[in-house]
């Protein structure tokens, strides 16, 4: 049977509770809540880097590193002082932007969740590889961000994402969902089945000259419902997705795609 993995981006959004008063130090090395242990010396250099950062800099630099100002802002610095003490949720649950309320994993079928758990990995800029089972606290953290005493963190993660993923991604078929600055993070070089990389596109025809646009706003949404189609159907082709009904009716376009990479096409010219 062929293997498969979705490599995914985290959110921004997050859910500011748990469900346990266990730390993530506490669980950092049971293998059954962290599937990634082997990155925790790398999480832990991130971590403290980060949490002297919340201290040490002016309030308009860290509104510039976090992208957020006033009350968000306050509420992030805290989330980052006390990540290694807070409570935990699944990073399945901690996640709550946009792709996550598209995937809609709660109402998944138990089939679909365990597709989900087992093939699914998110990059993170704390973290840098999570399973969505794996309990993580509330945090604030690009990957592409800078912190002073590491630099980029996509430049510190990529070796020692590499260094996990590729043995891991051998001979898998790889659905790869990942945006510009968590793929730098990655080397790529894993020696895969395939590897497929996913775009939306819209249809606009004008003055009889067609053109297609690359979707933006909705891509999110587009790549959870995508997902969610995924985990159900145990995908590992293109020619699958024939079958796939996007909710905004976009449609599979073999033709379309170039080398590894999958299009789908919504038809706005009417």
């Amino acid at each position: 049977m062929t293997k498969y993995t979705i490599l995914l981006p985290p959110s921004e959004g997050k859910a500011d509770d748990g469900m346990t008063r266990r730390s993530w130090p506490q669980i950092a090395d049971d293998p059954k809540l962290n599937r990634f242990a082997a990155l925790n010396p790398q999480r832990q250099t991130v971590i403290h880097a980060l949490q002297r950062t919340v201290t040490d800099l002016p309030r308009t630099d860290l509104e510039a590193l976090f992208g957020v100002k006033d009350e968000a802002l306050d509420a992030a610095l805290a989330a980052n002082r006390s990540v290694l003490g807070a409570p935990l949720l699944p990073a399945i649950e901690r996640y709550t932007g946009v792709m996550f309320d598209f995937l809609d994993y709660a109402g998944m079928d138990s089939k679909s969740q365990r597709a989900f758990r087992s093939h699914a990995i998110l990059f993170s800029g704390l973290w840098g590889l999570l399973r969505p089972g794996d309990l993580i606290p509330d945090y604030k953290l690009k990957i592409d961000a800078t912190l002073p005493e590491i630099g980029v963190l996509t430049s510190f993660w990529k070796p020692h994402i590499s260094a996990v993923l590729n043995p891991l991604l051998t001979g898998h078929v790889v659905w790869d969902l990942l945006p510009g600055a968590h793929a730098r993070a990655w080397d790529g070089k894993a020696d895969v089945k395939a590897r497929w990389s996913i775009k939306f596109v819209e249809r606009v025809e004008k003055k009889g000259k067609v053109s297609y646009r690359t979707v933006s706003h909705w891509s999110k949404a587009l790549k959870g419902a995508l997902v969610r189609y995924i985990c159900a159907n145990g995908t590992t082709h293109p020619r699958a997705f024939a079958d796939f009904q996007h909710p905004q009716g976009y449609v599979y376009a073999p033709e379309q795609g170039e080398e590894d990479e999958i299009v789908f096409v919504k038809d706005d010219s009417a």
